[in-house]
């Protein structure tokens, strides 16, 4: 409660940036692919102390059975990029789901956004990537690309879900568009 205090009489204004996704704005991540599977399969369990981190990882062992990569086509300040992805990460923050850090060049008050993708690969591939992926490994690793962009459309043959900030926002095709100091905080000085 201190540092709150402290924020509030001594820090310093910041604007920071918002993501958007058909209209609907989110503040850290928007993901498509393993992650939205793994947090919708979540979203749905009922199982009593099962939640946060520990929810995820049994999520994700699970979903790494059944999950199949779709075939994705992104347009954007980047150009235009088209495969098989496992993921598809934008980011506008360098961590997400508590200190997971997919991006970490992301940057909520530079205007853009980061995008993370992950091309598909064997499972016995795939797994020790998404496992790196979780501990911000996965940077410079083969199959793993960043990108960086103002906004671009996602699209995919059938209906895919994008999640944000744990929760469903979108299906494609899906706008994403950064929202450039969209919103003032007060951080420590």
């Amino acid at each position: 409660v201190e540092s709150t205090i402290d924020a509030l009489l001594a820090g310093r204004r910041m604007a920071l940036d918002l993501g958007r996704v058909n209209g609907r704005c989110f503040c850290t991540v928007a993901t498509m692919g393993f992650d939205a599977a793994v947090s919708r399969y979540v979203d749905g369990l009922r199982v009593p102390l099962l939640t946060g981190t520990r929810a995820y990882l049994f999520g994700a062992a699970r979903m790494v059975l059944t999950f199949r990569a779709p075939h994705l086509i992104l347009e954007g300040d980047f150009g235009h990029v088209e495969g098989r992805f496992v993921l598809a990460t934008t980011a506008n923050t360098a961590t997400y789901g508590g200190s997971m850090p997919i991006a970490p060049a992301a940057v909520p008050t530079d205007g853009m956004l980061d995008l993370c993708l992950i091309d598909d690969a064997p499972r016995r591939r795939l797994v020790p990537l998404l496992a790196r992926a979780v501990r911000g490994r996965h940077v410079g690793r083969p199959g793993v690309r960043f990108l960086r962009t103002r906004r671009f459309r996602i699209e995919s043959a059938d209906p895919r879900e994008l999640w944000a900030d744990g929760e469903w926002i979108a299906n494609t095709p899906a706008q994403i568009e950064v929202v450039p100091a969209a919103v003032d905080v007060m951080a420590p000085a």
